[in-house]
């Protein structure tokens, strides 16, 4: 059950931390070869795109906002729930990846090229990738509520993406983006789970005599 899948994705992170000091070292020249230039690594990888600025902790909920704006302006009750579930798994992903920043301590990729240096409670914070783990939680969210393949698949790439720029920036190491992608989606599932158990939704609505919460049973 839940403790075959969090063992499993130690594991993942543990597997592809074996090679973070490797995909550091040839990151340049994947940028610049002729597979990078294909794949747009150099776009990717920039500070200011719209998948860094789409994925940054604000963007993530800057998308939450704007699916429940959207659904409060279209009149859609999905897209107002899948706003307000968004909002909350970028809440508790947001605890989450602050508490595990501060007690793992990991210091950021430099020129040293060694991804095992570790100060607890330091300004050392690369492990997670906060940026991978916001948009993956928000993905997570859209992707549950709207049961579409190709949604699912936008929103997954999106955030993919957004966690990939992260590590082509020299901002992470890899397994820094691969255990934020999985921290969202398990924060996203967390929050999925217990709005289930509650059998309810809930929505904002904006009347003349102000704002109300209404739950719908």
């Amino acid at each position: 059950g839940k403790a075959l899948k969090i063992a499993g994705s130690v594991g993942l992170v543990a597997g592809v931390a074996a090679f973070d000091g490797r995909i550091h070292r040839n990151m340049p020249f994947f940028r610049s070869g002729r597979t990078g230039r294909a794949v747009g690594a150099e776009d990717i990888g920039r500070r200011g795109t719209f998948f860094e600025v789409l994925c940054r902790p604000e963007g993530a909920l800057g998308t939450a906002g704007a699916f429940y704006l959207g659904g409060w302006a279209g009149d859609s009750e999905r897209a107002r729930k899948t706003g307000v579930m968004a909002a909350e798994a970028w809440a508790v992903n947001g605890v989450l990846v602050t508490g595990l920043k501060a007690l793992i301590g990991r210091k950021r990729p430099d020129a040293e090229n060694d991804p095992g240096q570790f100060r607890p409670a330091s300004r050392w914070n690369s492990f997670p990738s906060g940026h991978a783990s916001s948009a993956f939680a928000v993905a997570a969210v859209v992707s549950e509520n709207y049961d579409s393949f190709w949604v699912s698949a936008a929103a997954y790439a999106l955030a993919g993406l957004g966690g990939a720029g992260r590590v082509l920036q020299d901002d992470h190491w890899a397994s820094d983006a691969v255990g934020g992608a999985l921290l969202g989606y398990g924060s996203a599932k967390m929050v999925l789970a217990l709005e289930k158990r509650k059998g309810w939704s809930r929505g904002l609505y904006v009347t003349p005599g102000g704002i109300r919460i209404v739950r719908k049973f």
